[in-house]
C-alpha cells in the first residue's frame, strides 16, 4: 500500500518539450512567499590561475 502512493509524483510528463517528473513540475509551479531556512545563498567568485584561465568557485 505505501509503495503505491508515490506513483503519481514520479510519473514522467512532458512540459513544453522538457521531460519532468510530476514532483518536479509541481515544485516549479509552487510560488513561495518566503525563502525557507534550508535554502542558502551561494556566492560565486573567480580564482585566477597561472595559465591565464579563470576558474569559477562557489562558497557555501
Amino acid at each position: 500500500w505505501k509503495d503505491r502512493q508515490w506513483w503519481p509524483v514520479v510519473t514522467p510528463i512532458v512540459v513544453e518539450g522538457t521531460l519532468l517528473s510530476m514532483a518536479d513540475y509541481m515544485g516549479h509551479m509552487y510560488a513561495r512567499t518566503g525563502t525557507p531556512e534550508y535554502v542558502r545563498h551561494i556566492e560565486q567568485g573567480s580564482l585566477r590561475t597561472f595559465g591565464g584561465h579563470t576558474t569559477v568557485i562557489a562558497a557555501f
